[in-house]
């Protein structure tokens, strides 16, 4: 079996703030800064690297400090770099601060990098990518990469769709996306059904399969995940934990799930494979390497 997997789309220096009381607008407030690089291209290539596998990530940089932080980072958790686009302006950030409740006070999103990535800069890689078992692109790509991607690819093309702001990028493609790992709000999205319950996951995944997705993962959180193929579709409880963080555990089910296909198992087992490697996520049982 070819190692190699290629994930495109993003990759970014993240800034986090908490604040350690209320959180006062239009002044300088104590707390904690945390640093990190992420991007779901390159958070699933991180996860991959345990698996025994070799990602190659593909994404655009600028020449600028955040890039030798992303390029040093992706270095130590071992994620091949061969094939990242350079471009002459600032590298993709995130910066964003949150209420003592931990919820999402503002954000600010500088990823014109990524503009780097499109249907030309990628035509040269893809004897290499359809020489490999399946790719993966998040919607960080825009709806015209994504479609040539998707008419392209002569192997299965995962899709992370990011944010529910980002998901629809997978546009009038979408019926030739193989396999789809997204959130309860991302498919209710793409699937045009509400998924505020299990029964409702199932019917949005069911529509999606009609679409022409051949396998879907949709992630709930709390309630567990669902998954859908022609052969079998069904839902498999979360586990009990208490959480450590839950940021992340998309990314690393996503990695559980490819490493699932790869080995040969059912939608069934690649489901709950992924629910339990998610699970040890959140509770802190692994994290990726990193420089921070």
């Amino acid at each position: 079996m070819n190692e190699t997997i290629f994930t495109i789309g993003g990759a970014a220096l993240e800034i986090y703030g908490y604040p350690q009381d209320l959180c006062q607008l239009r002044d300088s407030n104590p707390g904690k800064l945390t640093i990190t690089v992420g991007g779901a291209a390159k958070k699933v290539a991180a996860h991959l690297v345990r698996y025994g596998l070799k990602p190659e990530l593909v994404t655009a940089l600028g020449n600028d400090a955040r890039a030798d932080i992303i390029l040093k980072d992706c270095a130590l958790a071992g994620i091949g770099t061969g094939h990242v686009f350079r471009t002459e302006g600032s590298s993709p950030a995130y910066m964003c601060t949150f209420d003592r409740d931990r919820d999402l006070l503002c954000g600010i999103s500088d990823m014109d990098a990524f503009s780097a990535l499109t249907p030309e800069a990628l035509e040269p890689l893809l004897p290499a990518i359809n020489g490999t078992a399946l790719c993966l692109a998040d919607s960080n790509l825009t709806e015209e990469c994504l479609g040539y991607l998707a008419s392209h690819l002569t192997v299965p093309m995962v899709y992370e769709p990011v944010s529910l702001a980002k998901a629809k990028r997978i546009g009038k493609a979408l019926p030739e996306v193989s396999i789809l790992r997204a959130n309860r709000f991302e498919a209710g999205l793409l699937s045009g059904c509400s998924c505020d319950t299990v029964r409702g996951t199932l019917r949005a995944a069911e529509a999606l399969l009609k679409a022409g997705v051949r396998y879907s993962y949709i992630s709930l959180g709390s309630d567990g995940i669902v998954y859908c193929a022609e052969e079998d579709m069904g839902h498999i409880p979360a586990e009990e934990l208490e959480p450590v963080n839950k940021a992340g555990a998309g990314e690393a089910l996503s990695a559980a799930v490819i490493k699932a296909i790869l080995d040969g198992k059912s939608v069934a087992e690649c489901a709950a494979f992924g629910n339990s490697e998610a699970a040890k996520y959140c509770r802190g049982e692994y994290r990726p390497a990193t420089c921070f």
